[in-house]
């Protein structure tokens, strides 16, 4: 080799290692014995295979015969998560760029080893962040098909994830909207900002048997190197809140009906308190205080009555939000029987 080339080797910020066609290792720069923890002498001459995971090295001779028989630069394993092996004896994600090298011994392959430990366990920490999330956690990519679920996707849609990965999303979509879906992921592709989706409508998603329920969706961009954008999808089933908000609005109309028909009930006791109120003006006016007091006594009585109702409708209440199970009260009958009592 050149002394040029082999300063340019030696200096490069990249481990690099050069075998021959016999899986040789011929050189190996200063990055290189950093890199796995060997010194330059434990590797040169040593079959490449020392660097190489236990579970790969029976096949990888194949791939480096394969490799010569066709000296084609590329990245190695592409699609595939790569491993290197140290010294030490510890595994580590690397990615290995391979090019082929005529030289005056014949021709040698260069490896440019990339260490993607950081990029590697961070995606794992992603990975493991996902997977443990409380909400269902999809990822799909540009063209709508899924890449990444978790645990709550698969209890939520009832799919083993791997039925879903690789599949389009509008597996999860109610019928209705499968058509047009495609159409959405496009449009937000094109604009990818974090959201709620659906904003104003109601989203369903659509389970392996088919049935529908109440779904509330976030969509968070995740942009990658190569500039190829995923979506990030948070599902939450508010089939339980949708619920409470029935019952909700159902108890409101209740309340709503038994305000009008209590406040429309209660007219006729205070109009006779009224009556009997302007009596006693009548009678003190006239100095009759007899039937003054007669008339009082009548009104003190309402009054005491208006009173024991007002507190006997708010224990009612109160027992009916402590318990769903209390007895219902039979509000109309115990009002007849009031009015009954105290009509003038």
């Amino acid at each position: 080799m050149t002394s040029v080339f082999d300063k340019i080797f030696e200096s490069s910020p990249i481990a690099q290692i050069a075998i021959d066609e016999n899986s040789k290792i011929k050189i190996a720069n200063k990055q290189a014995e950093k890199l796995f923890g060997y010194n330059k002498s434990e590797l040169v001459e040593k079959n490449i295979d020392l660097l190489v995971p236990l579970e790969s090295k029976q096949r990888h001779p194949k791939l480096v015969k394969a490799f010569f028989e066709s000296p084609i630069p590329r990245i190695m394993g592409q699609g595939r998560n790569l491993f290197g092996l140290k010294k030490n004896g510890v595994l580590f994600p690397i990615e290995i760029g391979l090019a082929p090298v005529e030289t005056d011994t014949g021709l040698w392959v260069v490896s440019s080893i990339i260490d993607l430990s950081k990029q590697y366990y961070a995606e794992e920490r992603f990975r493991s962040a996902v997977e443990s999330a409380p909400n269902g956690m999809l990822m799909i990519d540009s063209n709508g098909s899924i890449v990444m679920v978790n645990k709550q996707i698969e209890k939520l849609f009832e799919y083993d994830r791997n039925e879903l990965l690789d599949m389009a999303i509008e597996i999860l979509v109610p019928d209705e909207f499968k058509q047009h879906h495609p159409r959405f992921i496009e449009s937000y592709i094109k604009n990818p900002i974090p959201r709620a989706m659906g904003i104003g409508r109601e989203l369903y998603g659509r389970t392996k048997g088919g049935r529908l329920f109440p779904v509330e969706i976030g969509l968070q961009p995740l942009k990658e190197r190569e500039n190829s954008i995923y979506v990030l999808a948070s599902v939450v089933d508010i089939s339980t809140r949708r619920k409470a908000e029935k019952e909700l609005e159902e108890k409101s109309e209740e309340l709503q009906e038994f305000a009008y028909r209590t406040s429309h009930d209660l007219k006729s006791p205070l109009t006779t308190l009224t009556s009997i109120i302007k009596c006693v003006e009548e009678d003190l006016v006239e100095n009759d205080i007899n039937e003054a007091t007669s008339n009082l006594n009548k009104a003190y009585s309402i009054a005491k009555n208006l009173q024991s109702l007002v507190q006997t409708l708010l224990f009612l209440t109160k027992a009916e939000l402590d318990s769903e199970n209390s007895s219902p009260f039979k509000f109309d009958q115990f009002l007849e029987n009031f009015l009954l009592n105290h009509q003038s």
